[in-house]
């Protein structure tokens, strides 16, 4: 019986494939694998408008310290800087309509934030200058809607302000200059390491 026994439990075991250690870890991702690779410019680009938007040539730049009156449009959640670009997307057919006369004049309005309207008699904003745009009109409700890609030009300060029987509103605005971007190493320069500077020749 011991015989048997023992011979059972050789077959037991010839019966039970043998599994390498070296099999039971898995192979990590390949680098290749991982990587993501997308076009960063796109984002910029604001593609997702479409590439039939109507572009427009000539660029309008207000003299620093001139007073000029443009419409304005306010935003709760948009803080525009010159250089940005500013998608739109206009429904309501008193600003379409604005929007309208602004491309035949010299195509720049101001945008400011709802908030700074409220917090200082005058507050700052920016002028946006439209660079393309398209209308389109849903065909089922006839609803048109104007699609604006507008750029960021220059800082203003408004002076005065009114709101037409319409509802847009218009502003007398002043254009400030340009403040240059401080030297990053002199913004985060230790001021108590000054004594170890060499004076300049």
């Amino acid at each position: 019986p011991a015989e048997a026994g023992d011979s059972m439990a050789d077959d037991i075991i010839l019966l039970i494939p043998r599994v390498d250690d070296a099999d039971d870890e898995e192979e990590p991702p390949s680098a290749s694998a991982m990587d993501v690779t997308y076009d960063t410019s796109l984002p910029a680009q604001h593609t997702y408008l479409g590439d039939d938007m109507e572009d427009l040539t000539g660029r309008t730049v207000f003299e620093d310290d001139t007073v000029h009156t443009i419409p304005v449009l306010t935003s709760h959640d948009v803080i525009l800087v010159p250089g940005q670009i500013l998608p739109l997307q206009i429904f309501r057919p008193l600003e379409i309509s604005m929007m309208h006369r602004i491309i035949e004049n010299d195509r720049t309005f101001g945008i400011v934030g709802e908030s700074a309207l409220t917090a200082s008699p005058k507050p700052l904003g920016t002028t946006a200058e439209i660079r393309s745009y398209k209308e389109e009109v849903d065909e089922l409700s006839g609803i048109a809607t104007l699609v604006v890609k507008a750029e960021g030009r220059q800082r203003f300060r408004i002076l005065t302000s009114r709101t037409r029987s319409d509802g847009i509103l218009l502003a007398g605005i002043k254009i400030l200059p340009d403040k240059p971007a401080p030297d990053v190493g002199e913004v985060a320069r230790l001021p108590s390491l000054d004594k170890l500077r060499l004076p300049s020749r």
